[in-house]
């Protein structure tokens, strides 16, 4: 795999240090305890910088090198790319594309990229903090909590109904997605910022813990390394996940999620795993440490596999 294609590790701790308080939904999180999926701690309103109707340049025009790890996304012909070198700080764009009203959504700590569907661009989502060493998101003007990589809400939250998946992204390269896509757009950078994003260079690539990785994450699933990392899906009550390697020599699965068969493919022009589309439930990459947080009895078809275990 490329390596480039491997970014992700944790946000600077020092960042996140001061990004993160101490402050819960939730006495019993509040004060250190655990939910049934992690501990919960609140990152402060206005710490990242969520990102409204933002500007978009031409594909040809953006000044990104090939081998930079972007999120792309293609709503019925609009087709967007997000590079991860802003996305980090950023973690959520609320905007319209192909006509859907979206929140496109990245955590850096988990790899994990995923839209959710907004009723209007005034009230979409923003970073709320870290989740079970995954990044949580909060509805704009309110207290209203959600865990990114899952469509339910936070426990003991008073979070309303759950969040509606949008059409699943993809994690590739700049150079992937501009030969698949010459007409896309791309984030255009916002210059204040750009000491935020030049950051993103200096970050360690690829699983990394640190101490608020450690203090959030209470569950450990030893069928997987908890830094190898899955290709996941989640429909209704039933989920499974892949080791991205393992998918990637197979070319591609076909997953049972209740009476729906879900295709799987690996996707030799974008280097990536993708889900073939209708799909209506989650699906993303994400370190198996994340996933199994708050998937803990999903299935992996390709665990038995030589060396899938560790």
């Amino acid at each position: 795999m490329n390596a480039a294609m491997r970014t992700r590790g944790a946000v600077t701790v020092v960042m996140l240090a001061c990004a993160l308080g101490r402050n819960a939904v939730h006495a019993e999180i509040r004060h250190g305890g655990a939910s049934q999926y992690g501990r919960f701690r609140t990152a402060p309103t206005g710490q990242f910088e969520t990102l409204t109707r933002p500007e978009y340049e031409p594909i040809r025009d953006a000044k990104v090198s090939a081998d930079t790890p972007v999120i792309g996304l293609d709503v019925n012909g609009d087709a967007r790319c997000f590079p991860i070198s802003q996305m980090w700080y950023h973690h959520i764009v609320n905007d319209e594309i192909g006509g859907q009203k979206l929140a496109v959504t990245y955590c850096i700590m988990a790899n994990t990229a995923l839209t959710y569907r907004l009723d209007d661009l005034t009230s979409g989502l923003e970073v709320g903090g870290l989740y079970a060493g995954v990044l949580c998101m909060r509805r704009q003007g309110t207290d209203l909590l959600y865990p990114q990589i899952a469509a339910v809400p936070v426990p003991d939250n008073l979070s309303e109904g759950k969040l509606v998946p949008g059409p699943a992204p993809v994690i590739t390269t700049f150079g992937a997605w501009k030969k698949v896509h010459p007409e896309s757009k791309v984030l255009k950078p916002v210059p204040k910022h750009g000491i935020r994003y030049e950051a993103y260079e200096k970050k360690p690539k690829g699983y990394n813990t640190n101490p608020l990785m450690n203090e959030t994450v209470t569950r450990r699933d030893d069928r997987l390394d908890a830094g190898r990392e899955v290709f996941g899906l989640s429909l209704g009550k039933d989920s499974v996940a892949y080791p991205l390697d393992e998918l990637r020599k197979a070319g591609g699965a076909e997953a049972n999620l209740g009476a729906k068969t879900v295709r799987v493919v690996w996707d030799k022009d974008l280097e990536t795993a993708r889900v073939e589309p209708p799909f209506d439930g989650i699906a993303t990459r994400a370190f198996w440490y994340a996933w199994c947080s708050f998937y803990p009895e999903t299935k992996l078809p390709m665990a038995d596999k030589p060396g899938a275990a560790k």
